[in-house]
């Protein structure tokens, strides 16, 4: 019983997770309609030509319909991740500018025991006398 619970629970947070899925135009069946408008071309029977080329321009005009919705789609994530860079860009600019005063700050604050005291150890230690 528990199992059958857990794999419920599973499906129902995985389809509640789901992004929004365009249905693709179905292209299996252009290759019959072509089969079928040629078969209908060497009968002579231009009605049922006609009727098939209709049905194949329909679906051409909903294929370009989907490829553009997803240009579109794919457009906006772009613009949208390319933004997102581009605030994180600023943001760690910003960030940087910001420790370089705070440890400037710090070196003029400190700069008498630094530059004085452990710059003094250092020039005796190397053997220079001033």
């Amino acid at each position: 019983m528990k199992p059958v619970i857990l794999v419920l629970t599973g499906f129902i947070l995985a389809s509640c997770s789901t992004t929004r899925n365009t249905q693709s135009p179905e292209f299996g069946g252009v290759t019959r309609r072509i089969d079928a408008v040629e078969q209908a071309a060497d009968r002579g029977d231009i009605q049922a030509v006609r009727k098939q080329v209709k049905a194949l321009k329909d679906q051409l005009s909903s294929a370009q319909a989907a490829c553009e919705s997803q240009a579109e789609d794919y457009d906006r994530v772009v613009k949208q991740a390319n933004d997102w860079k581009a605030k994180q860009r600023k943001a760690l600019k910003e960030l940087w500018i910001y420790r370089g005063a705070l440890i400037a700050l710090v070196l003029f604050l400190f700069r008498n025991w630094i530059f004085g005291g452990i710059m003094f150890i250092a020039r005796k230690f190397a053997g220079i006398p001033w």
